[in-house]
């Protein structure tokens, strides 16, 4: 299955607040970006034009942090937790920090009302976070990596968690 061309999406608004609802948007914000509007923080993703997967929106991978899991430039589906402190250790999340910084990582328990976030990539050494210090948390629920040309992706969506969790 092919998804359409880069160029060619529509972008969403996705609160950071779970209880309110998604909003199409024609914005000059890159994927991946959050926002303030009326003070309020929005996370800029692609539109969810897949139907095999069930995700709030589609984000890109901008770093090399979670290498070789999740290559640079690939493209993830997304989904926002309704209840941020109920985490599957292990598994890999986008959390967005109450400073309004995206950390794409897998979780796991600390002391203190903390938890851990840890990269694949060993050259970024693992972070400890006050849960308070986390704004939102966004699961990851299917990766598209991006074979090529960078603009085209080829046949390889796959649901992410049930392979790696």
């Amino acid at each position: 299955m092919k998804i359409n061309a880069i160029t060619s999406y529509t972008q969403i608004l996705l609160p950071l607040n779970s209880r309110q609802k998604s909003v199409k948007c024609k914005c000059k914000a890159d994927i991946g970006s959050i926002v303030l509007i009326k003070e309020e923080p929005y996370l800029v993703i692609r539109c969810n034009d897949l139907s095999l997967v069930e995700c709030d929106g589609l984000t890109k991978v901008t770093t090399d942090s979670m290498q070789p899991s999740l290559q640079k430039d690939c493209w993830i589906g997304i989904s926002r937790l309704k209840h941020k402190h109920l985490l599957n250790y292990g598994y890999t999340y986008l959390i967005i920090t109450s400073n309004l910084k995206a950390i794409l990582c897998k979780v796991f328990p600390a002391e203190n009302d903390s938890i851990k976030l840890v990269f694949d990539n060993k050259k970024h050494a693992p972070l400890i976070i006050k849960r308070t210090a986390i704004k939102a948390v966004l699961s990851v629920e299917c990766i598209i990596s991006a074979k090529g040309e960078s603009n085209m992706f080829e046949n390889e969506l796959f649901l992410y968690q049930k392979r790696t969790g």
